[in-house]
């Protein structure tokens, strides 16, 4: 819903860029109002084929050959609809590849930029589990800074920065510090932004207005075309220039009202982390309690009944390894929300070094444990 077009206004300037890109046919763009927005659906996006026995399969067309079709504005705003795609620009599915949950899919990356992807190795003594830039698993382009992380195990990528994240949020004061220091010196940073809006605002209106005296001369035939045409073009290019910038600025000033909030975001993080990444503690017994069945009495079935040797069944060495599997899937699923909460960035390098950034502050563990 977020990323369709169809919900994300688009002015009369947008659809003319569609025309020129040939995704829009001029008689449609001449029968819409221009100063309404409109959505935009999109068709002919894939290319569908059928394969007797076989289920379709769509290949991705090349945009130059996409269909837009203007739809009725949604009345979202603008600026909502891009806050919420800058919001989960960086989201990943999670992966289950090897039959597990890998924590840090979406997390990590590899000093080339490239995300780190799960790769699983079957070997004699069982699965074996790594990252690996993807950059350099797909044969694309090898990069010099690849290597399989272990992922799992004592001295893995993944308990390595579980026991960060632990440590840190179990030290509040460090969490709280790191962020009052981040806010005030974003904040710092941002502190003529409205000075900057103001002379940018003005700069668009004396845009507008030396336009309509270029228009007013052109009327009077004062200008040829020429001139005209070489008049104006600068002065939307300036505009334009001005108008990115001011929506810059208006990023800044979005991301003013989030530091402001940060630190109460911060606190209720600590309050919630903990139980979040620790979860239940109970231990995973190797028998559960069956009660004997009996017959219900005239209030219904007794709540109470008396713990013989023949209520108790001893699981499997099967059942066992699930439930322990269920137990590491539980823990490593919150450990990814944690690290959401945290907007947690992991660079793995290739002398085992691991950077951690999050918001507030960041770190760099060396090679070995710690």
């Amino acid at each position: 819903m977020i990323l369709n077009d169809a919900y994300r206004p688009h002015t009369n300037e947008d659809l003319a860029v569609l025309v020129d890109a040939g995704n829009l046919s001029t008689d449609v763009l001449s029968t819409l109002d221009p100063k309404s927005s409109y959505g935009i659906a999109w068709y002919n996006r894939h290319k569908v084929e059928t394969i007797p026995g076989e289920r379709q399969i769509k290949t991705p067309r090349p945009c130059s050959e996409w269909i837009a079709m203007p739809v009725p504005d949604s009345g979202v705003p603008r600026e909502w609809v891009d806050a919420a795609r800058e919001a989960i620009k960086d989201n990943v599915r999670p992966s289950d590849a090897g039959r597990r949950y890998w924590n840090l899919k979406g997390f990590s990356h590899c000093p080339c930029g490239a995300r780190l992807t799960p790769h699983t190795v079957t070997k004699k003594g069982g699965p074996r589990f790594y990252y690996i830039c993807h950059r350099h698993r797909s044969g694309r382009d090898p990069c010099p800074h690849a290597r399989y992380h272990r992922a799992d195990g004592e001295a893995g990528l993944e308990e390595r920065v579980a026991d960060f994240v632990l440590r840190l949020i179990h030290n509040p004061e460090v969490l709280r510090e790191r962020v009052r220091e981040q806010a005030a010196r974003e904040k710092e940073a941002l502190r003529d932004t409205r000075k900057q809006v103001a002379t940018l605002a003005q700069r668009v209106h004396e845009a507008d207005a030396e336009r309509d005296r270029y228009n007013r001369l052109y009327a009077r035939g004062k200008l040829t075309d020429a001139e005209y045409e070489g008049y104006t073009n600068e002065l939307d290019e300036k505009r334009n220039a001005t108008e990115e910038e001011l929506a810059r600025l208006a990023d800044a000033r979005r991301h003013a009202e989030y530091l402001e909030e940060l630190p109460q975001l911060v606190e209720e993080h600590l309050h919630d982390l903990p139980d979040l990444v620790e979860g239940p503690g109970t231990p995973i017994r190797e028998y559960e309690t069956v009660p004997p069945e009996r017959e219900p009495g005239p209030d219904g079935p007794l709540p109470i009944y008396t713990l013989t040797p023949g209520c108790i069944r001893y699981r499997t060495p099967e059942e066992m390894e699930k439930l322990r599997e269920k137990r590491a899937r539980e823990r490593a699923e919150r450990y990814g929300a944690a690290y959401a909460m945290l907007g947690l960035k992991v660079v793995a390098h290739h002398d085992g070094s691991v950077e951690i950034t999050w918001r507030g502050g960041g770190c760099k563990l060396s090679g070995l444990r710690r």
